[in-house]
């Protein structure tokens, strides 16, 4: 072929020109040289014969040529970058075209040529062009676009909506060094409202893109910085950036407390609900997996400063009626810290339960035998430990909560309080002016008064672990002359906070807790406290709150008279019946209770007095008296 040829025919239809068949056979130095003449830079301006298009147009020249050949060409033809390719339906310019075939290594060096070259490259490019740019671009080039064209921060683009504006995108996938030049050229821009979704650009750096991003906390507080209001605004769903960095507080590092910078600036934010009625708490409460070792530790001090903020969250339920505790217990959350702090400043939440949230200690009663082997004289409020748990030491250190929180139940809760301060809370055998702090309770009398917290197997295990190490605790009576036999017949079911929930302690469940405190020590059954009360008088009273005969556990009853017989000749309600009398009227009448007491009745009467003995019968409301 004659390289002399300004011409090339291919055939009869069509020909190419000498920088166009360089080009095709890639012989770069070539085209490089040719470039650089007068004949090559007439060529530049040359459309081809068939596509009408400019070597500016052709996306595999991009694709294939080095760097400086394409350099080569915009030096040759500058005025070709502002030529648009009208050959396909969508009208296309040469940067698009250029950025698009070139390799990530080269894009950022030709975006900058182009714009460089001729800044109005930009002017009629698509705004998904310019969005895309935007993501790719170094921020040398990101300076260069704002200087050149400003008007891209303010569009979005439709392909990619779920990313709003540029300053959106660029906070939800963490691009730092863009977010500090885009907030140097306009604060305002932290200001700016994603239509569709009423996300703020700091709602957007609370919730990355992608969860191995990491965002520079300098970066945050700048954003905060330029726009406080932001820390306040709820978006669609109603959330705050709070809940944002509460759901994704698993994933960020511990320089990077998301959760403590927001705090600062509106502490209100742990007050308030989405529309899903979850507090930013309630957002982190789903990161709790559920099972052994299976607590995420990098959550706790965005946790802790939560709690500390406003420790009543822990009192309030989820949109899924769940509590907090009882998810932590649930999935052994191992945090010291994590349980001192809520139990110092909301100790009412350990005996709160839902519908669908259970009590802590319930959680953890599967601990309470290891609770008994490895700390059964040790102090279980030991804020100071920082060691790894120990089998039993996160069951022990909820016991002790559990039993602050129903000791301070029994005095009464505050008025503005949302608990009830009724039900099986008050403590009969208790005086009133008894101070509970100062109680000297072994960790039996706590098991017993707690009992009804914690699954009865588990329980009874633990009983009878302890009655092996350590006997004489069960005859050993606290400041007020109680001894666990006598808590464990007051003993308060979980305050319902939230929800309809059966409050009924089933028959067996009571009485078996009455049997397994009962059975290692049965002369306990006779001891009085300071008040002068027997268990027997406990159970009575506590029962009888609720309705003066509907006593539901005639069986532990039962087991109080046999163990000592002399107390069922006792009278209890305002119409003066015993044991045997109760066990047998009313809806909870048991016919073997009946007989059971009523042969211990007998046992003890004086056989010439039983003639003078009143036997009460009822009839409707009629009470009528007779002897025998």
């Amino acid at each position: 072929m004659d390289d002399t040829l300004d011409e090339v025919i291919i055939n009869s239809a069509s020909t190419i020109n000498r920088l166009e068949q360089l080009v095709q056979e890639r012989c770069w130095e070539s085209v490089l040289a040719h470039l650089q003449t007068k004949q090559g830079c007439e060529d530049a301006r040359k459309r081809n014969s068939n596509t009408g298009e400019l070597l500016y147009h052709d996306l595999a020249f991009y694709y294939h040529a080095p760097f400086h050949i394409i350099e080569a060409l915009v030096k040759a033809y500058p005025e070709g970058i502002l030529e648009p390719d009208t050959s396909r339906n969508q009208i296309r310019y040469p940067i698009e075209t250029a950025v698009a075939g070139t390799k990530d290594e080269t894009a950022n060096m030709v975006f900058n040529l182009f714009v460089e070259t001729n800044p109005k490259c930009l002017d009629n490019c698509a705004v998904s062009f310019i969005y895309a740019a935007f993501q790719e671009c170094d921020t040398e080039v990101l300076k260069l676009m704002i200087q050149t064209n400003p008007n891209f921060l303010y569009k979005k683009d439709s392909k990619y909506s779920k990313f709003g504006l540029p300053i959106h995108g660029a906070c939800s996938m963490g691009m730092c060094q863009k977010i500090d030049i885009l907030l140097t050229f306009d604060p305002s821009q932290a200001q700016l409202v994603d239509e569709d979704s009423k996300m703020l650009p700091l709602h957007r750096a609370c919730l990355p893109f992608d969860m191995d991003s990491i965002f520079n906390i300098e970066t945050f507080k700048r954003l905060i910085e330029a726009f406080p209001q932001a820390a306040k605004e709820k978006d669609v769903k109603g959330r705050l950036p709070l809940h944002y960095a509460c759901d994704a507080a698993l994933y960020r590092p511990d320089n990077q407390n998301f959760v403590s910078e927001l705090l600062k600036i509106y502490p209100q934010a742990a007050h308030i609900r989405d529309n899903r009625k979850n507090l930013p708490l309630h957002c982190m409460q789903q990161h709790f997996a559920y099972g052994e070792d299976s607590f995420d530790l990098r959550i706790e001090k965005q946790l802790i400063v939560l709690i500390e903020t406003y420790p009543d969250a822990l009192l309030h339920s989820n949109g899924e009626n769940q509590l907090v505790l009882g998810s932590l217990a649930k999935s052994r959350c191992p945090l010291h810290q994590v349980w001192h702090i809520a139990g110092s400043l909301c100790t009412h939440a350990f005996i709160c339960v839902t519908c669908k949230s259970l009590q802590p200690l319930y959680h953890m009663s599967f601990d309470l035998p290891a609770l008994v082997e490895n700390f059964m004289d040790c102090p279980l409020d030991c804020t100071t430990n920082e060691s790894d748990m120990q089998d039993g030491e996160l069951a022990g250190i909820i016991l002790y909560y559990t039993f602050e929180a129903l000791s301070q139940a029994n005095h009464g809760l505050d008025s503005k309080s949302n608990l009830p301060s009724s039900d099986n809370v008050v403590r009969p055998c208790l005086p009133d002016d008894n101070n509970y702090s100062t109680f000297k309770t072994t960790l039996l009398h706590k098991l017993a008064y707690c009992s009804k917290f914690c699954a009865q197997e588990h329980m009874r295990c633990a009983v009878e672990q302890y009655a092996l190490k350590n006997h004489h605790h069960f005859c050993q009576a606290d400041n007020n002359g109680n001894l666990p036999l006598h808590l464990v017949c007051c003993a308060p079911t979980p305050l319902i906070l939230v929800g309809v929930h059966n409050r009924s302690f089933g028959e067996k469940t009571e009485a078996s807790l009455v049997e397994t405190f009962l059975t290692p020590y049965m002369e306990a059954a006779s001891k009085t406290n300071h008040l002068g009360k027997t268990p027997l008088d406990i159970l009575m009273e506590t029962n009888s709150e609720l309705s003066e005969l509907n006593i539901k556990s005639w069986h532990g009853v039962e087991l109080l008279v046999n163990a000592n017989p002399t107390e069922a000749n006792k009278l209890f309600t305002k119409d003066k019946l015993c044991p045997f009398m109760l066990a047998a009227i009313g809806k909870q009448a048991s016919l073997s209770c009946t007989f059971s007491m009523l042969l211990s009745f007998i046992l003890v009467q004086n056989l010439d007095d039983l003639q003078t003995t009143k036997i009460v019968t009822r009839s409707k409301s009629k009470v009528f008296h007779r002897n025998d």
